[in-house]
């Protein structure tokens, strides 16, 4: 057979993983910046691997698979970006769950035991004792999006003790062990009355975009604290702010913003019982390893003509 042509954009792999691939499989790999790729003919180029510019992937007139970096997928769902009809688009799923997974433990246990509130009286130099009111064990939680990254939160949940763990998925098949209650999309009213922790991690879409409303805010209640690793615009942005103003929730998680970055000026900032982190929960060291180990498999997969892992549906978006 002859060899499979890969053009592998912003160092997604490093080169002593690029080089075990070249010595194990028939390719030829490209390792170039999105900048100087594109000036390159591209049109015998088999797959890409990294994020592309639009430009370039109407050039790549026999692409036939494009491996995304990260969990999203962004604008590439457009079909018409592509000019061959079976171009399949894989995301990046299973390499950022971990880390997210610990950030969402992270900003509940900072909101919990009032570490924001210390951070900002240590840099005044301040000593002042608060009670806790919450816990987290014991604790009921509703998972909005139980996918890579849903899923292993609530595992991680369940090992620390939680009461319950209720979830939101589109396709309610299959409820995993570590999941006490399993809802369709027409559960999310239910969730959010009950849970006192709600985390979104959703992608965003069409109609996942202004999920979380004016409605949805009043529905969970003063106690209940709200994390979002999905998209900033899961959340309406107007409603988000008045339910702070208002204490219609006890606060808010936010590694997700609308916009973002977030401008200094914007008003979520001032408000105490947010805490906000720059887009970063994803951000691990062994990210990369991962990553590798998907893009292994599907190089296999490749070659051998079979079915690629971690698909992404263009109709859905994710």
């Amino acid at each position: 057979m002859e060899n499979v042509n890969i053009l592998c954009l912003f160092d997604l792999l490093s080169e002593e993983q690029l080089k075990e691939l070249e010595q194990t499989y028939p390719v030829n790999i490209m390792n170039i910046s999105s900048e100087k790729a594109a000036n390159k003919d591209v049109s015998a180029v088999d797959a890409v691997w990294g994020w592309p510019e639009e430009k370039l992937l109407a050039r790549a007139s026999n692409l036939r698979w494009l491996q995304l970096g990260s969990a999203g997928a962004g604008s590439y769902t457009d079909p018409d970006l592509y000019v061959r009809d079976d171009a399949v688009l894989c995301s990046a799923s299973g390499v950022y769950g971990p880390p997210i997974a610990e950030h969402i433990l992270g900003l509940i246990l900072a909101f919990n035991r009032k570490l924001h509130t210390y951070i900002r009286q240590q840099e005044d130099n301040y000593w002042e004792r608060y009670s806790i009111e919450r816990d987290f064990a014991g604790s009921t939680v509703g998972i909005v999006g139980l996918g890579d990254i849903g899923l292993t939160f609530a595992q991680k949940a369940e090992l620390m003790g939680v009461k319950e763990i209720l979830a939101i998925k589109k396709n309610p098949d299959q409820k995993p062990d570590c999941v006490d209650r399993l809802f369709g999309p027409g559960g999310l009213h239910t969730v959010l009355d009950e849970a006192e922790n709600v985390v979104l991690a959703l992608p965003l879409t069409d109609e996942t975009r202004g999920l979380i409303g004016r409605k949805e805010l009043q529905k969970m209640g003063e106690d209940t604290f709200l994390v979002n690793v999905g998209r900033g615009p899961l959340i309406e942005r107007e409603a988000l702010l008045e339910a702070l103003k208002e204490n219609w929730i006890a606060g808010a998680g936010l590694d997700v913003t609308d916009p973002e970055p977030l401008p200094e000026d914007d008003p979520l900032w001032d408000f105490e019982q947010v805490i906000i982190t720059p887009h970063n929960s994803g951000f691990s060291p062994s990210n990369g390893e991962r990553l590798y180990a998907i893009i292994r498999e599907n190089l296999d997969r490749f070659i051998q003509g079979r079915k690629l892992i971690n698909t992404v549906d263009f109709e859905a978006g994710y």
